[in-house]
């Protein structure tokens, strides 16, 4: 019985099934021994409450934050609705987070060994092992995969092998139950379809395999009834997320999200920076992102650059390939041959070999512009295809080396896994791995519980405000990712910012005013009643303000008995709003207000019996209502000019201008310049590019204004120079485009040279009167540039770059006066006044277009207007700091402090000369910043051809919260390798330098606000409204209107225009729902009496159906699976 038992046991050891089920076990068992969870990026923290989870992921709309559309998130619901089941079993978080993580690996091992087995079936299992082995532990799935933690993406990478080898078992078998069970197994991995790129990833990969299939096997009728089976029944199983995504994708919303936060240009751009960052065709070769395993990385992946390693990488790539080459007559070798291939073409994105045809197709396909970050999206297909090669390469390998070689590499990349380092982020400035164990205080359902009694229908705002970004302080296991209030807690809430439409615009205005008491103007607007004080946060990690000056205003704020403290805890602090500012969901307003901004905080204050009396404001963004039906008016300006620099200057010398731009050798006229323009097109830059090529193409643009300069200058014919102008300015139009994207989507340095070279470019072409001017002043008017009034003073747009503007009707002031401009666009005939944030007795000079005023109030039409300011420069500009002379070298950084109002704006200026070395760095250390994470750092060099005094200046804008600053001087660093015999290591090397700076400045820069209003007196409200809720998707709002005046109805959750208004009689009210308060929807109201409202979500009921129909589907797919 015991030789039984030992012979059982063998026999175990030696089936390749057992060790796919035992190892995740083992790795599992490591991670979660402990009983904690983890929880890093994206994802954030969902297996801290799968029940809420499930609850959100169920619906096509969540209340979270302003509530926002699910879309094609309610893929995630299966996963979420079995985790929830088990967690209500009574099953811990982290046994359900380790089945999770156990279920991937076994179902990924699976899913291989079922590829490489149909691929290769006459291979030994052990071989499949080795497949397996592979497919788990190489450098894609430790960065793509493990150490990035994205849900989502683990299950994609279980999803892959399961499906696709489902789906060549079918062609190979004949077999069409394949072709339904690979959208099955869909379902079970729905949760990695939540990211639309992988839907058309996986469909782009079966899709090869259709036409590797016909063109290898000609046998078209088949694959082409199998292929058509399978996309019908995944689009039939999942009916429900699919009906969600193309609901959104087709709606008004989407086309808003486009607009505001994608960009063609903007993903070339993208994709160049990761394409240049993930490294060489080598690097992808070896399936390695060169920044995770070489510069950025943790430590310990630094090991895997090692000479030996990267060795043996090489040699089992090769001999892959050769097999591949040599094997090449074989389907099966040929087809995940020509797969690897294909896929290191895309993985590269645009870098060489070949990168110029990524780039062609990427610059004209919005699908494929989705995977701007080719190595991670396009990388998972990598393994995939190499885990089958490595087990037939093993089999006609009879020599160890090439076994051996394979071993070690999945040994070495086992070892993070074994000792959790896959499960950690390196934090350089503390010089340790930060594990992704995190564990949640006890306060957090205390308070939790409390918001649920309290809150009702309101929401709270958590102070200080963050970005997508946080870092809890928790302990020794705190927290690092995406925010996390909406997984903590079970109540709407507005604690982080994020890129959705009109909700990003509401909270970045709400972040900038957290800091000051008009944060209290924005809350009646929002329906919030609370303040969440957060005491846990590493306020510096995310350059966030410091929380004791957020304790210092809500205590002020107390003080005047505008807020209450109502809770308590350790790590949190309660504030109860004063019930003047808690406005309901839904109310009920005829005082209409019109604003171009949603500036909530600002218009708070400009609001007559505000805020007891309602108001709604209108935006132009979506802007639906009659004029007539507005009465107050609240105008921020669409461009504004500050005298913020003053290097450039129409004046300036004709030599010094051409100084500044392209040299222009020959002329059009001449033999050799059809060749010099041909040289241009070919040296151009790629457009990936961006900032290379817009640079190029705006020095180009300067070299043809230099050219008509001079054919000016010598007296061509009037002709040939108007042909010539004509053709500059077709070319100035087709560079607008790439000047509109500088100052409104990349604003940078780049955008300054831009600007720059234009203005030079126009002051040029005024000393000849060319005939272009008139283009050239109106293309930079009409992007803000300059001013359409010829007011002779210099300027500036905070975010662009230096700008000078021209007078002829106004007087040149003197040196301590300045001219400051805004630009408004008025909407509505009628009288506006006009006012400052620095007072009208500040103003010594109004002028509207060029004309003089005496008063504030003027008669306007609908149109543009300019009005220009006259003020005192010291009101403008003040000297926080002055040195005259600073040295200093790299043996001992210098520091020099200056304090802080984050309303203002600094100018930083100095000259500077190098004794010794060529470079050091300039770094500006806020209150709220670490020294390893300043705000602003900057290497300044030595020129190559000018070795003397040079100027230097920059701006700089502060954080909220910001009371002092550091300007750090010291070295700057090199990255360097260096290799001892196979032995390689690499660190920052400090350069040396000696320099001295003079004339050193620090200039506090005030940018006056200004407006102009339309105000009259507030209308008394009295139309009630109630709404007891039905559901999160369906309100039944009562209303008692008194009259049949025009009103709107404001509902304060997101706008979408899924949401539908009915009368109880089935009518639905007139007109759609239009944008109000910066972000929620509004109606109008104008029948009169006692009557109700249904207020209906209308994806929900598709969704609802979908549901239905794709269970049914789904029962019937697994019934004809069966019977088949």
């Amino acid at each position: 019985m015991l030789i039984a038992g030992y012979r059982t046991m063998i026999n175990l050891l030696k089936n390749h099934y057992f060790w796919i089920f035992f190892i995740p076990f083992v790795l599992v068992v490591i991670w979660f021994a402990d009983g904690m969870m983890m929880a890093t990026a994206e994802s954030g923290f969902p297996f801290y409450n799968l029940k809420y989870m499930q609850e959100i992921s169920s619906h096509s709309w969540t209340s979270t934050n302003l509530g926002n559309a699910m879309g094609i998130r309610v893929a995630s619901f299966p996963t979420y609705t079995t985790m929830a089941f088990v967690e209500r079993l009574g099953v811990p978080g982290h046994v359900i987070q380790a089945g999770f993580f156990y279920f991937i690996f076994v179902s990924s091992g699976l899913g291989i060994n079922l590829f490489a087995k149909t691929l290769f079936p006459l291979l030994q299992k052990r071989f499949f092992l080795a497949a397996v082995l592979f497919y788990w532990f190489n450098a894609i799935s430790i960065v793509s995969v493990w150490n990035r933690f994205l849900n989502n993406y683990m299950f994609f990478w279980a999803l892959l092998p399961v499906c696709v080898a489902l789906f060549v078992k079918g062609f190979v078998d004949k077999n069409y139950k394949y072709a339904v069970l690979s959208s099955l197994s869909t379902v079970v991995f729905s949760y990695a379809l939540t990211s639309p790129v992988f839907s058309i990833l996986l469909w782009a990969l079966l899709t090869y395999l259709l036409i590797f299939s016909v063109l290898t096997k000609r046998e078209i009728k088949f694959y082409f009834r199998f292929y058509l089976l399978a996309i019908v029944s995944f689009v039939l199983f999942n009916f429900w997320w699919l009906s969600s995504f193309f609901v959104f994708l087709f709606s008004a919303d989407f086309a808003v999200s486009a607009t505001d936060f994608l960009s063609s240009k903007g993903n070339l751009f993208t994709l160049h920076a990761i394409s240049l960052s993930s490294g060489s065709f080598t690097n992808t070769l070896r399936l390695k992102e060169y920044t995770f395993f070489n510069t950025e990385g943790p430590p310990w992946a630094k090991i895997y650059s090692l000479l030996p390693i990267e060795s043996i990488e090489f040699y089992v790539i090769g001999v892959l390939l050769y097999t591949v080459y040599k094997f090449r007559r074989k389907f099966s070798v040929l087809l995940l041959g020509s797969v690897f291939v294909f896929t290191l073409f895309l993985v590269k994105g645009n870098q060489d070999p070949f990168g110029e045809v990524f780039e062609f197709f990427f610059s004209r396909s919005l699908v494929l512009q989705g995977f701007r970050n080719s190595f991670e999206k396009f990388g998972f297909v990598l393994p995939l295809a190499i885990a089958p090669l490595i087990a037939f390469t093993l089999s006609i390998k009879q020599k160890s080396y090439f076994k051996l070689a394979v071993l070690f590499i999945v040994f070495c990349y086992s070892i993070p896994f074994l000792n959790m380092k896959v499960f950690a982020f390196y934090r350089e400035r503390l010089d340790k791995l930060i594990s992704y164990r995190v564990e949640v205080p006890g306060e957090y359902p205390i308070l939790n519980d409390w918001l649920k009694k309290n809150i009702a229908e309101h929401r709270f705002i958590s102070l200080p405000l963050s970005g997508e970004g946080i870092t809890y302080d928790w302990g020794e296991h705190g927290y690092t990712g995406v925010e996390l209030s909406n997984t903590l807690y079970e109540v709407p809430n507005i604690s982080y910012n994020t890129t959705i439409p009109f909700y990003a615009d509401v909270v970045g205005m709400i972040r900038k005013s957290q800091n000051k008491e008009k944060l209290v103007n924005t809350m009646p607007f929002l329906s919030a009643k609370y303040i969440n004080f957060r005491k846990d946060l590493v306020y510096k990690e995310r350059s966030l303000p410091d929380p004791d000056i957020i304790e210092d205003l809500l205590l002020g704020l107390e003080d005047k008995k505008l807020v209450k403290n109502v809770f308590n805890s350790s790590l949190h602090s309660i504030y109860e709003v004063d019930s003047k500012y808690v406005w309901p969901k839904f109310y009920s307003t005829k005082n209409i207000y019109y604003s171009n901004s949603v500036n909530l905080p600002e218009i708070g204050e400009k609001l007559s019996g505000f805020p007891e009396t309602k108001y709604v404001v209108i935006s132009d963004k979506n802007i639906k209502l009659d004029s007539n039906l507005i009465d107050n008016y609240y105008l921020e300006p669409i461009y504004h000019f500050f005298p913020i620099r003053t290097r450039l200057n129409r004046d300036t010398s004709e030599m010094d201008i051409l100084a500044k731009l392209f040299y222009s050798q020959h002329l059009p006229n001449e033999v050799l310049y059809p060749f010099i323009s041909l040289k241009e097109l070919i040296v151009a830059p790629p457009t990936a590019d961006y900032n290379g090529k817009a640079l190029y193409d705006v020095g180009i643009l300067g070299k043809k204004a230099v050219e008509i300069y001079n054919m000016h200058q010598q007296n061509f014919d009037s002709k040939f120079i108007d042909e010539y102008e004509y053709k500059y300015v077709n070319r100035l139009q087709e560079f607008e485009e790439a000047l509109k994207y500088a100052l409104t989507k990349d604003k940078s340095k780049v955008t300054d040279v831009i600007v720059d070279s234009l203005i030079y470019q126009l002051f040029l072409l005024e000393k000849v009167n060319s005939d272009v001017v008139s283009d050239l002043v109106e293309m930079l008017s009409s992007h803000g540039i300059t001013s359409r009034s010829d007011l002779k003073f210099q300027l500036m747009i905070p975010e662009g770059g230096e700008y000078s503007i021209i007078s002829k009707d106004l007087k040149d002031t003197a040196n301590d006066n300045i001219y400051l401009v805004f630009r408004f666009l008025v909407p509505k005939n009628g009288q506006y006044e006009f006012s400052t944030s620095t007072g009208q007795d500040s103003i010594q000079e109004l002028y509207v277009d060029g004309k003089k005023q005496d008063g504030f109030n003027f008669d306007l039409k609908v149109g543009e207007y300019e009005v220009a300011l006259l003020f005192s420069k010291d009101l403008i500009e003040k000297t926080v700091l002055a040195i005259d002379e600073v040295v200093f070298d790299d043996t001992k950084e210098k520091r020099l402090q200056f304090g802080v109002d984050d309303t203002k704006q600094y100018k930083i200026s100095y000259d500077y000369f190098f004794e010794e070395g060529n470079k050091f760095r300039l770094s500006i250390v806020q209150s709220i910043d670490y020294e390893e994470s300043p705000i602003y750092s900057k290497e300044i060099f030595k020129t190559e051809n000018y070795h003397g005094w040079r100027a230097w200046d920059d701006l700089f804008a502060p954080g909220v919260g910001v009371t002092t600053a550091n300007v750090v001087l010291k070295p700057s660093y090199v990255y360097e390798c260096s290799r001892l015999l196979v032995f390689r290591t690499c660190g920052e090397e400090k350069e040396s330098f000696k320099a001295n700076l003079r004339n050193f400045k620090i200039i506090e820069i005030t940018e006056p606000t200004a407006s102009l209003m339309q105000v009259k007196s507030p209308k008394s409200a009295e139309t009630e409204i109630a709404f007891p809720k039905t559901d999160k998707f369906e309100y039944t709002v009562g209303v008692q209107k008194y009259d049949n005046e025009n009103e709107i109805l404001v509902f304060s959750e997101l706008y979408d225009s899924g949401w539908k208004l009915i009368y109880q009689d089935g009518k639905e009210v007139p007109g759609d729902n239009f944008l109000v308060n910066g972000y929620a929807n509004g109606w109008i109201l104008n029948r009169e009496g006692g009557y109700k409202l249904q207020l209906t979500y209308t994806p929900e009921r598709v969704l609802s159906v979908t549901k239905v129909l794709s269970i049914i589907f789904i029962a019937v797919g697994v019934l004809a699976v069966l019977l088949i």
